[in-house]
């Protein structure tokens, strides 16, 4: 009889509480996801316009050498004429197959007796052969009344001169043309078929 009184106490408190009064088990809050950042676009590239520059200008000519440097007195003199030195037959052959020109200036020694006995090149053709064929014409043809002080007595002296070196028209090698490309050649061939003899294209 009290367990039944006891459980109808209790029917009663439980129906007399307001709704949503009983106790519930808290719920664990929900994590929000982190937030990914997007990755960034890429930085677009970088243009540089080309720079033109501009040509370059044209070497200057070279300056003129300084004269040699010589004592006071009278300069040697030439016992033959300069231009006869040289003939078409001491131009050298190798250059002359290049056909490689230019101007050779040179200076020699000469001593008391009017006789070089140095040669040495100043300013060259670009051609070693035509620079040394010059120095060696200048040495064994050249002959000079010697330089005289200003008492009269012969004493040395350095003379300089300039050879160019030029090839007649008919001297300047010509270019080979190029050989002509061969040409495919049509040939008859002994065998036949239906509408006729084959042709075949062949080179020769």
């Amino acid at each position: 009889m009290i367990r039944a009184m006891a459980l109808v106490s209790v029917l009663a408190l439980l129906s007399a509480m307001p709704a949503g009064a009983v106790s519930k088990k808290p719920r664990k809050p929900v994590r929000a996801a982190p937030r990914v950042p997007f990755p960034a676009p890429p930085a677009p590239p970088l243009y540089y316009p080309p720079v033109v520059m501009p040509p370059a200008p044209p070497a200057p000519p070279a300056p003129p050498l300084p004269p040699p440097d010589n004592p006071p007195g009278v300069a040697p003199k030439p016992l033959t004429n300069p231009t006869t030195w040289v003939t078409d037959d001491d131009y050298p052959l190798d250059a002359k197959r290049a056909g490689l020109q230019g101007r050779v200036t040179a200076r020699m020694a000469i001593d008391r007796k009017g006789m070089p006995y140095r040669c040495w090149v100043v300013r060259g053709s670009g051609s070693n052969s035509l620079d040394a064929t010059t120095c060696y014409i200048l040495q064994s043809k050249a002959r000079f009344a010697p330089a005289l002080d200003p008492a009269g007595k012969p004493i040395e002296w350095t003379w300089q001169v300039s050879m160019r070196w030029l090839l007649a028209d008919e001297d300047i090698p010509a270019v080979a043309p190029a050989p002509p490309l061969a040409k495919a050649q049509v040939r008859r061939t002994g065998s036949s078929g239906r509408k006729g003899t084959i042709r075949r294209k062949t080179r020769r």
